[in-house]
């Protein structure tokens, strides 16, 4: 089996200073077998070939030689002192670029079989070697420069008149300015004088007195006026001629000057009441409430018009999160879907529809409460109603509110204290202690004239006449 050894080199050039340049180059290489071993206190055979030109190029040099690796696999040679038929002197490193390709055979023997080969280019240490060119320049160079001794100058260089053409404009013959030495000038050489104040005037101004002469009709003007503020006591604001009149005043014909609808509050009108990120826009008739999303990252775009939030991560459905337009009271096994409650009762009012039995009502467990309401409003057409003011609400959005039935009543019961703190931070109520009524109509001879509710003081459930007045909860499902 044929081994893979691996070779790291190092050339190296030998340089020292010495009348000749040494023909010759120092080469290391670190010899690996095919398990990345070294190869140590081993006999080994190189063959060393200078190319030039290229990596493939001519060989102008090919020597070899037979070495043994020390105790870290080291072999140390140098180029130029090995076998070969070659002159190593001969070669032109002025004719570069030069590469270097070694071939190494790990047998014992050494020199037979090279399995191992490398080319890497000459960079800057050998062609120290090309400057044993100047050992062989001949001839001689003629100097041409001046050689320069000394300053043997004293006096600087002379210029006439005659080699400037304007030089008679700085003669002393010329100049007509007087020559200034001292200042010899008083104040009543100055011209145009300032005009002097008297010792009282300069006494005023010192002690800064005559602030406090202007007449006591002014000074109450002023009463209340911070101390080092500017203005005009007789500042008349209708006032277009004399010291009263106010200057730059600004155009106030073009506000609103009147009250034309009778109300201070409506020139913007934006809904009263909102949550932490709900966002408005102007349908071309009133203001329209855009919730808060709580999906992460989620985009507020146009669709069909209307602007809308979309997309994002929504945060991990528990219960007591704010979402889907109330608050989450359950949660089925997908963990996807369930349903929530609005943060505020609605107007209490009865059940409905007193002696009238409603069919398909009856329904109490959880996801019956829509259906139950559907019931309700197509059988019994009264308004205002629990069933009916449930299913007639737009909130956040949603506007497929429904009345609970008697188990989703229960589950609201059993998370009222999540949901109360959720309710209160998103402008809602906590839950009264007084009895909710249930979508559930009672089964059997007493069904027309009652239904579920439950009182959420004790979480007891009852039957209750359909003609009471109780609070009432809305809930939709997401």
């Amino acid at each position: 089996m044929k081994q893979i050894f691996t070779v790291l080199a190092l050339i190296l050039l030998t340089a020292g200073v010495f009348a000749q340049t040494p023909e010759k180059m120092s080469y290391q290489a670190v010899i690996r077998n095919n398990s990345d071993q070294l190869v140590i206190n081993q006999g080994v055979g190189m063959q060393i070939s200078v190319l030039q030109g290229s990596i493939t190029g001519s060989s102008v040099y090919t020597e070899t030689q037979s070495i043994t690796t020390n105790a870290n696999g080291l072999v140390s040679i140098e180029i130029g002192m090995g076998i070969s038929t070659d002159d190593f002197s001969a070669i032109d490193w002025g004719s570069g670029p030069y590469f270097i390709k070694t071939e190494t055979d790990p047998s014992a023997s050494g020199g037979v079989n090279y399995t191992i080969t490398g080319t890497s280019q000459l960079m800057s240490v050998p062609y120290a070697l090309h400057a044993k060119t100047a050992e062989s320049i001949t001839g001689t160079i003629t100097e041409t420069d001046p050689i320069f001794t000394a300053w043997d100058k004293s006096t600087g260089i002379s210029i006439s008149q005659t080699q400037i053409s304007d030089l008679n404009y700085f003669t002393n013959t010329d100049e007509t300015d007087p020559v200034y030495s001292a200042w010899d000038k008083d104040y009543a050489s100055l011209i145009n004088q300032p005009t002097t104040i008297s010792t009282t005037q300069a006494s005023e101004i010192t002690a800064n007195t005559i602030k406090n002469t202007y007449p006591t009709a002014d000074a109450t003007k002023l009463t209340g006026i911070e101390t080092g503020a500017q203005v005009n006591v007789n500042a008349d604001w209708n006032a277009t001629t004399g010291t009263a009149e106010i200057q730059n005043k600004p155009d106030l014909s073009v506000y609103l000057t009147t009250e034309v609808d009778g109300s201070v509050t409506n020139e913007i009108e934006l809904p009263t009441t909102a949550n932490p990120g709900d966002m408005s826009y102007w349908d071309g008739t009133a203001w329209v409430v855009i919730p808060a999303t709580e999906n992460e990252g989620a985009t507020l775009q146009m669709i069909g018009g209307i602007p809308s939030w979309q997309g994002g991560t929504p945060p991990p459905l528990v219960i007591g999160s704010y979402r889907y337009g109330g608050v989450v009271f359950y949660i089925d096994g997908s963990g996807q879907h369930g349903l929530v409650c609005d943060v505020n009762d609605l107007t209490d009012t009865d059940w409905g529809c007193m002696s009238t039995p409603i069919t398909g009502a009856e329904g109490t467990a959880i996801s019956t409460g829509a259906q139950n309401t559907i019931d309700i409003k197509a059988e019994c057409t009264t308004t205002g109603i629990a069933a009916d003011i449930c299913d007639n609400l737009t909130l956040n959005g949603h506007s497929d509110w429904f009345l609970p039935s008697k188990d989703e009543l229960n589950k609201i019961y059993q998370n009222k204290a999540v949901i109360n703190t959720t309710a209160t931070a998103n402008g809602g109520v906590n839950f009264s202690t007084d009895r909710y009524w249930s979508s559930s109509e009672t089964i059997g001879t007493y069904s027309k004239f009652s239904a579920w509710s439950q009182a959420f003081s004790d979480g007891y459930q009852t039957e209750s006449d359909k003609s009471d007045i109780k609070k009432v909860r809305a809930v939709r499902a997401f």
